[in-house]
């Protein structure tokens, strides 16, 4: 009982200096609702404005994961090929860069269906140049230097098989490169001898 009384005194301290200000509509609810709507009519407030037209077109929450997914996807197959490796050392449980080109072959269908936005075409053309062309001369390079450490006629022929489909993926998509030129003569040599 003592310890309600002391409260009782301390709530009582505290709002002594405070002001008193009339009810607000907002914070007494329905009772002050209708004595203000029987005193004065309601002003109504103007409606909000509509949102800004915004120059990007908007992409829904799935949509901007999966386009998250391949912008990540690609920046980890372009920095493979950049180094001439296939798995990244850094992060082996990831995968090789095939198995990325796989992924964003497969996000390419829900990229293609979004809104026209710029930077998703250029990330498409991105998605082309390497999982169409430089992963695959990395995958015939690959091929035919491992033709160096079997002499054995049957890894020779599974060697040369590669590369030649490698090299035919990636003609598909340049037919002309200094590059391809170069591993094509390289897998000429190397398995017409």
């Amino acid at each position: 009982m003592r310890r309600a009384f002391v409260l009782l005194l301390a709530l009582a301290a505290c709002t002594k200096g405070l002001k008193r200000h009339p009810p607000d509509a907002a914070t007494t609810g329905a009772s002050a609702v209708t004595t203000v709507s029987s005193a004065a009519p309601p002003e109504t407030a103007p409606p909000p404005p509509p949102p800004p037209a915004s120059a990007a077109p908007v992409v829904a929450d799935s949509d901007r994961v999966a386009l998250e997914q391949a912008k990540q996807h690609l920046a980890d197959v372009e920095s493979m090929v950049v180094r001439g490796v296939f798995t990244d050392p850094q992060k082996p449980e990831d995968g090789d860069a095939k198995m990325k080109c796989g992924n964003l072959e497969s996000l390419r269908p829900r990229l293609e269906a979004m809104p026209t936005d710029p930077e998703i075409q250029r990330l498409l053309e991105r998605e082309k140049r390497a999982c169409g062309f430089d992963v695959p001369l990395l995958a015939a390079k690959a091929a035919l230097d491992q033709e160096r450490y079997s002499s054995s006629q049957a890894s020779r022929l599974l060697t040369c098989t590669v590369a030649s489909r490698e090299i035919a993926k990636a003609r598909s998509t340049k037919i002309d490169d200094k590059r391809l030129r170069e591993v094509d003569a390289r897998y000429r040599r190397t398995c017409f001898k």
